[in-house]
């Protein structure tokens, strides 16, 4: 099973998928936890498994390759985008080929939407949104960590993002945009657990997820 934590940038997904993590361990659940697509072992393992879907959706990738490039700051910032979302693919494909009992993925092919698509100077191009939405790769479930836009907004002013400069506003507002347009999707949505994570005390939250992963967990097997 491949369940994937994604949200907007600042939401707290990160903090939340390795308290989870450490809890189903702690209860002696088997749980492989990749963040980001993995390490260079593991996009070095995985590669291949990219090259056999991009064997098949050649023209979708060289779409994507071109949109990175140009919705980019600079070309180095291009290629880092299309690299995230090589890497993406990849991990997906090596651990469902490795048929493990539960992979946690913190930003997995889901989350590669953020990245591609949500931007500060600019909204997303809604039409070829669409037709990335329709061709992703679905994981069994989706853990989607959100909060009110004042709070992330204040949550990025504090730490900062590597893309964004001096427009904080404008990137949340685009995130959302990009986000309500990947979960109005039924085939997307149906597969969601919805989190909201405005407040500093996340055992709550944690203790919810834990619950519901150990219920999908023994439903799969």
């Amino acid at each position: 099973m491949v369940i994937e934590f994604t949200g907007i940038s600042c939401a707290g997904k990160s903090t939340l998928a390795k308290s989870v993590v450490a809890e189903l361990k702690n209860q002696e659940y088997d749980v492989k936890y990749i963040e980001n697509g993995g390490n260079l072992m593991m996009s070095f393992f995985s590669f291949p498994w990219f090259l056999f879907y991009l064997a098949s959706n050649i023209s979708y990738c060289v779409s994507i390759f071109r949109y990175s490039l140009k919705n980019s700051k600079n070309i180095f910032e291009g290629l880092n985008l299309f690299r995230n979302f090589i890497k993406k693919i990849s991990a997906f494909k090596y651990l469902k080929w490795r048929k493990l009992n539960c992979v946690i993925l913190d930003e997995g092919t889901i989350h590669s939407v953020h990245n591609i698509f949500v931007h500060e100077g600019f909204s997303p191009d809604k039409d070829f949104l669409n037709l990335y939405i329709n061709k992703i790769i679905l994981p069994d479930i989706i853990i989607n960590i959100t909060a009110r836009k004042e709070t992330l907004i204040a949550r990025m002013k504090t730490r900062g993002h590597r893309r964004v400069s001096n427009h904080v506003e404008n990137f949340i507002d685009n995130a959302f945009i990009t986000f309500q347009r990947v979960f109005s999707n039924p085939s997307i949505n149906q597969i969601t657990i919805h989190l909201p994570n405005d407040h500093s005390n996340t055992k709550p939250n944690i203790d919810t997820l834990v619950s519901k992963i150990k219920i999908a967990l023994s439903a799969h097997n």
